[in-house]
């Protein structure tokens, strides 16, 4: 932790500028700045189709009520005297509508994806206090003293920030990923910190 809290002592002195309209698209305007307040902005044009986390986090949207769904159903069951081949029958059920519904979510999300050419421009904003992931028009802000868990994924270069009620993904260029990185992890000190 000590070396975190060091790496993110030498900050990069990046001058900022507001991106130009007319090239609000090019390299140089995605890239990390330091604002005058000491604030550090970034864009991130996502991949939406190959992403790494989409897929398991649908998984768990998926997995976790179904298990949650099946202890309900069990501890029922046992207490009502219901035979387990009934028990597995009506969880059978229940595991065919939650895979249909999942079918339809991923099946959504593609043509949006398709949609949307496979890009969702991410921007994102960090100081002191935290830092704000915005996806569109939806903000999704992780309060530095709230976050529990860090899972740092330096391959793909994204932090996965959890929260109570909040989960939020920083993503950014692998060149500054270092410096995210450490930036966040040592103003969190209560988180756990899982990868790296």
């Amino acid at each position: 932790m000590q070396q975190y809290r060091e790496e993110a002592q030498n900050c990069p002195e990046i001058d900022f500028q507001e991106p130009a309209m007319e090239d609000s698209d090019t390299e140089e305007n995605h890239r990390l700045r330091r604002k005058p307040d000491g604030s550090y902005t970034w864009t991130f044009d996502m991949e939406l189709l190959h992403n790494p986390w989409y897929l398991p986090f649908l998984m768990k949207l998926i997995l976790i009520p179904s298990g949650v769904i099946f202890v309900v159903i069990l501890l029922l069951s046992l207490n009502s005297g219901v035979s387990p081949a009934n028990l597995l029958m009506g969880y059978g059920i229940i595991l065919g509508v939650l895979a249909f519904v999942a079918v339809i979510i991923w099946a959504v999300h593609l043509l949006i994806a398709k949609g949307m050419g496979n890009t969702q421009r991410m921007t994102f904003e960090m100081n002191e206090d935290g830092v704000t992931a915005l996806v569109g028009t939806a903000p999704g802000v992780s309060a530095f003293r709230s976050v529990k868990t860090i899972r740092i994924d330096r391959t793909n270069h994204i932090l996965f920030l959890n929260s109570w009620f909040l989960y939020n993904v920083i993503c950014c260029r692998p060149e500054e990923f270092d410096f995210v990185c450490d930036y966040i992890v040592s103003r969190c000190p209560q988180a756990l910190i899982l990868g790296g």
